[in-house]
């Protein structure tokens, strides 16, 4: 089934004329000095999916993987949804339980303010949303979480602390836009797909292009995206922090990855590979499996 996206359709987009020699200088310039202020990259943590000596059947890659599900079926007004959501999970190797067992491996939650959520992290389960699970349902390999979508958000389902924000996108193609607004919805904020002086916000993945001169002009804050998924995983204080200089830095290598500092505790569970019995693995193996014709999760909005 198509996912279903909570918010309006794109507005189509419009190319742009090239960039005059002027704005390229201006450019350049202005990532030569970001050079300096540009964090430098911290010691990455190795994390694991499926223990990496096993070789996992590409249409198979949930197996051992046990799920229970927080805070997604109380917002779905079609409870025939969470059906298909199991269905999609056990297709791949998957099992769901109804509650959060000691045998479950994975908990999906949007939120990180239940009871459910804070037993699992106690216990060493992996938390993640049903945006990760549509990632790898696309790269059909059980990886860890690797964008700020894929980690729980730190406020209830239906909070909103960027409610006073119009925001803004620009530089940004494809997945990486449909995730910013999908990023902005779940914060709260309203999304245009043009730029006008109501904005509150762009957030740009270059200093550059009309939208961002025209931001400039209009004294609208320009940030990198980082922003955005800063106030999803609990730091309010970007809030009033826009002007910050850890937010001005563009041309990031992952514009779309959190703060490793706001999602070391998701990740601690990730760094002991998930392992599999020869049993299982040979039994699953034994078995071909017909992949379903849709291969993504649908969501519906949350209100």
């Amino acid at each position: 089934l198509p996912s279903c996206r909570p918010w309006p359709l794109a507005f189509p987009g419009r190319l742009l004329p090239p960039l005059q020699q002027q704005q390229q200088q201006q450019y350049h310039h202005h990532q030569q000095q970001q050079q300096q202020q540009r964090p430098l990259p911290q010691q990455q943590l190795q994390i694991f999916g499926h223990d990496p000596s096993l070789e996992i059947p590409e249409e198979s890659f949930l197996l051992g993987c046990i799920f229970a599900i927080a805070d997604y079926p109380e917002q779905m007004s079609d409870k025939q949804l969470l059906a298909t959501w199991k269905k999609i999970i056990q297709v791949h190797g998957g099992i769901v339980d109804p509650t959060l067992t000691s045998r479950c491996t994975h908990l999906l939650c949007e939120s990180q303010v239940s009871n459910m959520y804070a037993q699992a992290l106690r216990e060493g389960k992996r938390c993640v949303t049903a945006h990760w699970l549509n990632t790898i349902l696309k790269k059909k390999k059980m990886v860890p979480p690797h964008r700020g979508l894929h980690f729980p958000v730190a406020f209830p389902p239906g909070g909103k602390p960027c409610s006073q924000h119009m925001i803004s996108v620009t530089g940004f193609m494809h997945d990486d836009r449909d995730d910013l607004k999908l990023m902005g919805y779940l914060a709260g904020a309203k999304y245009t797909g043009y730029l006008c002086r109501s904005n509150t916000v762009l957030i740009c993945k270059e200093p550059c292009g009309l939208k961002y001169e025209k931001a400039k002009e209009w004294r609208i804050p320009c940030v990198n995206a980082l922003w955005l998924c800063d106030i999803l995983l609990g730091n309010f204080d970007a809030l009033r922090q826009i002007q910050h200089n850890r937010y001005t830095v563009f041309g990031l290598q992952d514009p779309l990855a959190p703060n490793p500092q706001l999602v070391s505790n998701f990740l601690a569970a990730w760094r002991v590979p998930l392992k599999i019995s020869p049993e299982l693995l040979m039994g699953k193996q034994a078995q071909p499996v017909q992949p379903p014709h849709n291969q993504s999760l649908p969501i519906q909005a949350t209100s």
